[in-house]
């Protein structure tokens, strides 16, 4: 080899040239080969940093170092991952390569702890803003933002995490664009879970879900399941457990999925067990439970083990199978404090305390002492956050100033470096005794948040007493007694049926219409809010034909738009939807003798299209009356800013089309 590369003939340097890197390209394709033995894939990644090593620094040779790290990263050897990186950034400064520069800082924060990890990505920021690099930018910048993220600060990462989105809609498009803008949608709709904006977190999910079948790239790389998992988690936490599951059984729809991605099938699997838990369906939960712990027992990872047991103590406190409830949620703590994973031990410390009543005070105080501790952290880590950015900046004008002036002011800037050092010293020793006192002051806050919060609590607990007892008495005192009395009074036609006496009783209908006022008057503050939440709005319009078909022949048949999002319309515009079919079902009811009513829901966009349809006796209307009912069935339609349209004839029945934008 050696006498090769002292002969001046060209051709022959080039062959050793090629030579070399196939051999280069060898060692890097061996250490990614899934058939090579892992610690023969280490020697491969040494053999190829050796080669790197001994190359001309240039270009091509830092984009080789690049490889032999991300080959150092695949094997989970942090230490070389660092080494070579390392190396990379001496040679980024030596020959003044900004982009290696930037992108070895973005490495660097990919394996360091929390500050020293924020504080790579900001310097690799800065970089990529300087050389306009908008592409990799947006991909440090979502690095940034889970950081955040994992800290709580919810506001700062969705700040960064659009500022990524909006970067990338500048950058050329390709496979890693498509790759940023995917995370950015699963990082926005992890933010709006942890809020509780579910219906924004599902709207960001699905706009995942839509990249994903369109990119050829995400499809190769990435599993959809995570999505859709990650969508029924936000309807589980809504309540909304046959949405939950069908999320769910869509993600488990690769029957590989096991073999693939094992751990996120047994997460699926616990997810679905629980949602059927809470619908009860026990037998489905715990043949879904089992196979979670099955596939989860096996895996190295803790996540999924530690899931289904939380999930299965509350399965077995609920079927009254107290031992193995306790048992389940010990061993969640036991391995969550193991692995020292503070958010599994909280969630284990809080199902404990609802399995164990007996030792119920003594993880309720351990429970706090840990949240406390927690959130001391991730604030102290916010505010080192933005710490680091307001210190990165200075350092950055103040060496800016100093190259510029070194050559005139070398004395005087010696001279203020000096003051400055006497500056901070003493800054932070201020700054050290401002914490302390802020420190003692927010204690001070919090336990006096604390006590407003119990005692906010207790009152609101008290109205809510208060006002089933109000409640109660108007029933009793007024509804029941005068139900009694018409009711003994009604009791002599049992004895009595002449024509003086049934005239007598025909008055107490009067009476019963009376209490039927104050029955209204009693629930007239209740039914604002009977629409509102997550209750199923087709259940509510069923139960207005249900009550008409219990006295009639009149045959129901009710036709909804599964697309129909209920629980994202606003209540207002449900309740006065619900009101105009109670009007419409009642005119049916009392006029139309009809036989068949049918009731169709369906959405357009965003426009909802309500429509009921009798074969009854219709009626002539310009020669009708419009009374009470159908102005009211107008004036409603308006104040939802909707559109009503009546149609009927004599002997072809009645329609009533109602059109809605949400």
């Amino acid at each position: 080899m050696t006498g090769i590369l002292s002969c001046s003939d060209s051709s022959k340097k080039a062959k050793v040239s090629l030579k070399r890197n196939d051999s280069l390209d060898y060692f890097l394709e061996k250490s990614y080969n899934d058939t090579v033995p892992k610690r023969q894939k280490y020697l491969y990644a040494d053999k190829a940093l050796t080669i790197v090593s001994n190359e001309v620094d240039d270009s091509m040779n830092r984009v080789n170092y690049f490889k032999v790290a991300n080959r150092y990263f695949y094997l989970g050897n942090r230490r070389k991952y660092e080494i070579t990186t390392r190396k990379i950034i001496k040679r980024a400064v030596i020959s003044n390569d900004t982009f290696s520069l930037a992108k070895g800082y973005q490495y660097l924060g990919d394996i360091s702890k929390i500050d020293s990890s924020f504080y790579y990505y900001f310097q690799a920021e800065k970089l990529f803003v300087k050389i306009k690099n908008y592409e990799y930018l947006a991909s440090v910048l979502l690095n940034k933002a889970g950081l955040q993220y994992s800290q709580k600060d919810y506001i700062g990462c969705e700040k960064s995490t659009i500022a990524a989105l909006k970067l990338i809609k500048i950058s050329n498009p390709n496979n890693k664009s498509q790759q940023v803008v995917w995370n950015a949608y699963l990082t926005m709709g992890a933010i709006y879970t942890d809020l509780e904006e579910f219906p924004a977190a599902i709207n960001y999910y699905k706009m995942a879900i839509k990249l994903w079948k369109t990119s050829k790239y995400l499809q190769y790389y990435e599993r959809n399941e995570v999505v859709f998992n990650n969508i029924g988690i936000a309807y589980e936490h809504m309540k909304d457990y046959k949405k939950a599951i069908e999320c769910y059984e869509v993600a488990l729809f690769d029957k590989n999925l096991r073999d693939i991605s094992p751990n996120l099938y047994a997460q699926l699997k616990n997810n679905i067990a629980y949602s059927n838990f809470k619908l009860g369906n026990y037998k489905s939960a715990f043949k879904d439970f089992s196979e979670a712990k099955k596939v989860s027992d096996r895996l190295t990872t803790t996540s999924s083990k530690i899931a289904y047991r939380i999930n299965m103590a509350e399965y077995y406190k609920q079927t009254n199978i107290d031992d193995e409830a306790r048992k389940l949620a010990k061993e969640a703590y036991n391995i969550s404090k193991k692995e020292e994973i503070s958010r599994s031990i909280l969630k284990s410390l809080k199902t404990l305390t609802q399995v164990d009543p007996a030792n119920a005070s003594k993880y309720f105080t351990e429970f706090n002492k840990i949240n406390d501790s927690l959130q001391l952290a991730e604030r102290q880590n916010r505010d080192k956050f933005a710490r680091i950015e307001y210190e990165t900046e200075e350092l950055i004008t103040d060496k800016k100033n100093l190259i510029e002036e070194k050559d005139n002011y070398l004395y005087s800037s010696i001279g203020f470096l000096l003051l400055v050092l006497v500056f901070v010293v003493f800054g932070y020793y201020v700054l050290k005794n401002r914490q302390t006192q802020l420190k003692r002051e927010q204690e001070k806050a919090n336990a006096e948040i604390y006590r407003l919060m119990l005692e906010q609590g207790k009152k609101v607990e008290e109205g809510k007493q208060l006002e089933k007892k109000r409640i109660s008495q108007e029933l009793h005192d007024g509804v029941m007694s005068r139900l009694t009395s018409i009711r003994l009074n009604l009791f002599i036609l049992r004895k009595k049926t002449d024509p003086e006496t049934i005239q007598k009783c025909i008055g107490h209908i009067n009476e019963i219409q009376d209490i039927e006022k104050e029955i209204r008057a009693i629930t007239y503050d209740l039914q604002k809010n009977v629409l509102s939440g997550t209750i199923n709005f087709d259940h509510v319009v069923r139960k207005i034909f249900t009550d008409v078909e219990n006295h009639s022949d009149i045959n129901f048949k009710l036709h909804s738009d599964v697309n129909i999002d209920w629980v994202g319309v606003d209540s207002k515009v449900k309740m006065q939807i619900y009101r105009i079919l109670q009007e419409a079902i009642q005119n049916i009811d009392k006029y139309a003798a009809a036989q068949n009513v049918n009731i169709t829901m369906r959405a357009l966009d965003n426009t909802l299209l309500i429509e009921i349809t009798d074969d009854g006796v219709g009626f002539d209307e310009s020669k009708i009356e419009k009374g009470i009912g159908i102005k009211s069935m107008y004036t409603r339609a308006k104040e939802i800013a909707g559109e009503i349209f009546i149609n009927s004839a004599p002997g072809q029945g009645t329609s009533v089309r109602l059109k809605v934008q949400v």
